[in-house]
């Protein structure tokens, strides 16, 4: 569940979006910060809302707060995620936020229909 998944972890934040007290979306970013040389990139790592939260903007407000906090207190240069490849609204979400397709990753999962790519994207502050 989603609870399960909030457990505080060494280089791993994670933003929570709350209607009254219930979790009705969270976004995880990973830092690089232990490998000096990619101490200046994180990457989202999940961005999930309940269903019924969906086109409500709360994955956009996730996503920026994220962006704040890497361009803010942070520091982080390059912000990457992935997204598969039949996730329209979530590409032109990032799109919309400066994320820029950088490639496909083919076949990168197995789904129940066969298999899906994954578009790696990346914002540079």
């Amino acid at each position: 569940t989603t609870e399960d998944r909030l457990i505080a972890q060494p280089n791993r934040l994670q933003l929570v979006a709350l209607r009254e007290e219930e979790v009705i979306g969270f976004a995880e970013l990973l830092l690089h910060g232990e490998d000096l040389r990619a101490s200046h990139a994180a990457t989202l790592n999940l961005v999930a809302t309940k269903k019924e939260e969906q086109g409500k903007g709360v994955a956009r407000g996730l996503v920026e707060a994220v962006i704040d906090l890497c361009d803010g207190y942070l520091g982080i240069r390059r912000l990457d995620l992935m997204v598969w490849d039949d996730n329209a609204r979530g590409i032109k979400l990032y799109e919309g936020l400066g994320f820029e397709v950088e490639g496909r990753l083919r076949d990168y999962v197995r789904r129940d229909q066969g298999f899906r790519d994954a578009i790696a994207m990346a914002r540079i502050k």
